[in-house]
């Protein structure tokens, strides 16, 4: 059986190793009437504000433990991260380890003012909270599974592998719904022959969108009964329809990436759609703001030149380009990106675009130029320079190359 010090010493390395508080705690201390106090870290422990002492916020990870023998990964409803270990050779105390908190991604302030809506937190609390959060370690999910496995090793002597971890965690988490649901429900839809949509029907509207043939996804949208694609909630009608729209317009997202358009739009697209959708309070609404979703992305693919024969190295630097517009880049870190010579690969951008790799770049600033014109602002310098273009004379050069007009007459047009 470990002693305290034992305890603490194993803490104190695990902590200095992977830089993240560590602690114990004894849930039936020998000659005890209750929990013992866990030590407090060493260095500064960043405190949740709902808590006066990390000994209080520890006590709330550790919960109701149902005694499982592997580390588990425990979240926080403000997504902090934590690690609870039991230590194996001291069953009589039921002494557990904590590591944590830490975070999976730094928060921005969307994400932050979110989590604080979500939790009724006033005003004039958040700025502390802001700095609470944000102040937390980033530490991914993989990188705590082996954070975990180490000091399961360290405390317990055993070893076990990371992946093995991560499908426990998954199971342990994870609720699952009884078996008889399924069977039940099944029965339910073939009694009353209400089936789902068939995979025939699904693919055929998703190759529309793929394809960017706007009026035939028309007509299919126009034939869908919505009742019959399921129930993702049986509680609301709105929250079904929110709910099936909110997959539509996933699978809509993925059809219209492999018809050509740029993952970051497609992604961008979906999130505002689903967002809007959110905020609706009747389900024909969101019908139409469904449908209006799938027809938005069969569009744009519409819109685009044929990119059926793009090969995979372009397509590659393309996403590239459009993600970063806004940094500088060259034709030999795209080539490396690539995996291609730069010479070949400007090549290969001249016969699958019609443009060559730094012709492509320019063509694709100026675009982006052409809305910061319209919905900012901004000085003509200043766009200029945010796209790479420090030179403002060099700017309307080659604004004037691709539009046949100046930027502040591009601008006064619109």
């Amino acid at each position: 059986m470990q002693t305290c010090t034992d305890l603490a010493y194993c803490c104190k390395i695990i902590q200095e190793s992977v830089g993240l508080p560590v602690t114990w705690r004894q849930l039936e201390p020998p000659g005890s009437t209750g929990p013992l106090e866990p030590p407090i870290p060493a260095g500064h422990v960043p405190v949740n504000p709902l808590f006066t002492t990390y000994a209080e916020q520890i006590r709330s990870v550790i919960g109701d433990w149902t005694g499982t023998g592997y580390p588990v990964l425990r979240s926080s409803p403000f997504m902090e991260q934590f690690i609870a270990l039991p230590c194996l050779s001291d069953q009589r105390s039921k002494t557990l380890i904590i590591i944590g908190p830490a975070m999976l991604e730094r928060p921005n302030d969307e994400l932050i003012a979110s989590l604080l809506n979500d939790h009724g937190i006033p005003g004039k609390d958040r700025p502390k909270w802001t700095a609470y959060l944000q102040s937390l370690p980033v530490v991914s999910r993989i990188r705590l599974l082996h954070i975990g496995a180490l000091a399961h090793w360290l405390i317990n002597k055993q070893p076990i592998d990371p992946m093995e971890l991560l499908q426990y965690n998954f199971e342990y988490e994870t609720p699952h719904p009884p078996s008889s649901d399924v069977d039940m429900a099944l029965a339910d839809r073939r009694e009353t022959l209400t089936f789902h949509m068939r995979i025939e029907s699904e693919k055929r509207m998703l190759s529309m969108i793929q394809s960017g043939n706007r009026a035939e996804l028309l007509h299919i949208l126009a034939g869908i009964e919505y009742e019959g694609l399921g129930v993702l909630s049986k509680r609301s009608q709105l929250r079904n329809m929110k709910n099936l729209s909110i997959c539509c317009i996933t699978l809509g997202t993925r059809a219209a990436i492999e018809g050509g358009l740029y993952e970051e739009l497609a992604y961008t697209l979906s999130d505002l759609h689903i967002q809007h959708i959110e905020e609706l309070t009747d389900v024909k609404s969101v019908e139409a703001a469904m449908n209006y979703a799938l027809l938005d992305f069969a569009g744009r693919v519409a819109q685009l030149s044929n990119t059926n024969d793009i090969t995979a190295p372009v397509r590659i630097c393309r996403e590239y380009i459009y993600d970063h517009l806004y940094e500088e880049m060259s034709a030999g870190q795209l080539a490396d990106l690539a995996g291609l010579n730069a010479n070949y690969l400007s090549k290969l951008f001249k016969q699958q675009t019609g443009l060559s790799l730094m012709n492509f770049i320019q063509k694709e600033r100026i675009e982006e130029a052409k809305k910061l014109l319209v919905q900012t602002r901004d000085s003509v310098a200043a766009i200029g320079s945010r796209l790479c273009f420090y030179d403002q004379t060099y700017f309307i050069k080659v604004f004037k190359k691709y539009t046949g007009i100046t930027p502040r007459e591009y601008r006064n047009r619109k």
